[in-house]
């Protein structure tokens, strides 16, 4: 199994660049996606076999807009999250877990009942350049409420993420 001898694995020194910007663009749920991030790395590493783990801090702004008319046309997410990322190479897979708050509840014709949301995504990409310091993913992310309140539509939607290590 992958994750075996995981946990006692020793934390290792942050070899590749530390703080990031990203952009972020794509669709779903009839609702258009446009965003921009910034973090860090955590400084948080370990090795199984060939796999590379590292663990980000992520804070995110993004802005929705509905895909057709009817009801609320945009509005502004807010949010941050911790992303676990294994890979292999330049190669790698993301995933992670935060919470946003929205400046509205209603999107398009979509009640989405609360402000405060979840926000869970997976991704994959490579990194590329000298020091790959570039990167390319494809994600799908879901946001939604965890039924705190119903309705909870939620809404799911690819991006495509364009980011740069520094």
């Amino acid at each position: 199994m992958l994750f075996t001898g995981f946990a006692a694995l020793p934390a290792q020194a942050q070899t590749a660049p530390r703080a990031f910007v990203e952009a972020e663009a794509g669709r779903g749920n009839g609702v258009n996606v446009f965003g921009i991030a910034g973090g860090l790395a955590s400084g948080w590493n370990a090795r199984t076999g060939p796999v590379a783990w590292g663990l980000n801090w992520q804070g995110h702004v993004q802005y929705w807009r509905a895909q057709h008319g009817g009801g609320q046309r945009d509005l502004t997410l807010v949010g941050g999250m911790p992303i676990l990322r294994g890979g292999v190479g330049p190669f790698f897979v993301d995933v992670g877990i935060g919470a946003d708050l929205l400046s509205r509840t209603q999107i398009g014709t979509r009640n989405l009942s609360t402000a405060f949301q979840f926000n869970e995504l997976i991704g994959a990409g490579a990194a590329f350049g000298e020091r790959h310091q570039y990167e390319v993913a494809a994600r799908v992310q879901h946001v939604s409420n965890a039924g705190i309140k119903e309705p909870n539509p939620g809404v799911t939607f690819a991006t495509l993420d364009l980011r740069y290590r520094f």
